[in-house]
């Protein structure tokens, strides 16, 4: 293969460990069902073996060109405690480079809790032509800025004023090698080990500080509320829908928002079962479910029935 077939290929990488195991296959499944084109996808996981035996299920698809599975090795580095719904695997793309093919020229990073809604191939070409105009190694999307949140700014000495989401990065990873970024994202964690408060969100902040290129908002498009304009606009124009926040697309609180369609429809591809619908078992999430049931709202999904008795099963058998 030439060096120009190689890089005009599209590869795109997943980090996760068996807490995201589904939700990944079914992030995978999407972007798979909706590409133009055959894409790459390379895994970097927590456990190989059981990684292995569940990509089975993408046995056949027509838009697989390959599928590359790593092994990380959390006892070789000591990563910052992580909180809440937030996954250790969050850190894994931090050391891409111990695992990526040293020969690729682009890489599409993205989180687990993204649905691929409408073919993004052209959007990232694109981009990846602006981080070559542009000579940047990173693009992504902005979260905030100085003006909004001068607090985190200080709090992590930041000196552009620009602050990026990290759940969908377009990175040349050819520059990536060449400016030994890796040796750089260590640094950060060993000097701020104790001060890290949104994971490695902040620790790649903190190392590209507002140098790199802004993606098209529909590549990491964050939505919240079941607005019949807003289900229009993301049918229509969202590449990546991104399910920010705690109440994810498969819990029983995440799951009454009518936005969790996308979700949904594309986990019944995988046919595990009809919804992908979890309960966590504390008293804030039950508090809340009893506050949907009480309230009616559960009556909004479409068969309420079923919203009710997987639900308490759930919470009750796991």
């Amino acid at each position: 293969m030439t060096k120009d077939n190689k890089t005009n290929e599209l590869h795109f990488l997943y980090c996760f460990d068996n807490n995201f195991n589904k939700q990944a296959l079914t992030s995978i499944k999407s972007l798979l069902d909706v590409s133009t084109e055959k894409v790459n996808i390379h895994i970097i996981h927590q456990n190989a073996q059981e990684c292995n035996r569940l990509v089975k299920k993408l046995e056949g698809e027509i838009n697989l060109a390959g599928l590359n599975i790593y092994q990380f090795d959390k006892n070789k580095i000591v990563l910052p405690a992580v909180k809440s719904h937030v996954s250790e695997a969050t850190y894994y793309r931090l050391f891409i480079t111990d695992f990526l093919p040293k020969d690729l020229k682009y890489i599409t990073y993205l989180d687990a809790d993204i649905i691929c809604v409408n073919d993004p191939v052209q959007a990232i070409r694109e981009t990846n032509h602006e981080l070559l105009m542009d000579n940047k190694i990173l693009a992504a999307l902005t979260d905030t800025k100085r003006e909004r949140n001068n607090k985190l700014f200080n709090r992590l000495n930041l000196k552009g004023n620009n602050y990026f989401n990290a759940g969908v990065l377009i990175i040349d990873f050819e520059k990536w090698l060449s400016t030994n970024v890796q040796d750089g994202l260590f640094k950060i964690i060993e000097k701020n080990f104790n001060e890290i408060n949104d994971y490695d969100q902040e620790i790649l902040n903190i190392y590209f500080d507002d140098n790199f290129t802004e993606i098209n908002p529909y590549l990491n498009f964050q939505a919240i509320g079941g607005q019949p304009e807003l289900i229009k606009l993301i049918k229509k124009k969202a590449f990546f829908l991104h399910y920010l926040g705690k109440n994810k697309p498969w819990t029983v609180i995440g799951i009454i928002d009518p936005i969790s369609k996308f979700y949904q429809e594309a986990f019944r591809k995988l046919k595990y079962q009809e919804y992908h619908l979890t309960f966590e078992r504390n008293p804030r999430i039950l508090k809340k479910f009893l506050r949907i049931v009480v309230s009616l709202k559960f009556l909004e999904f479409e068969k309420p029935g079923y919203y009710l008795i997987v639900s308490l099963k759930r919470f009750f058998v796991g």
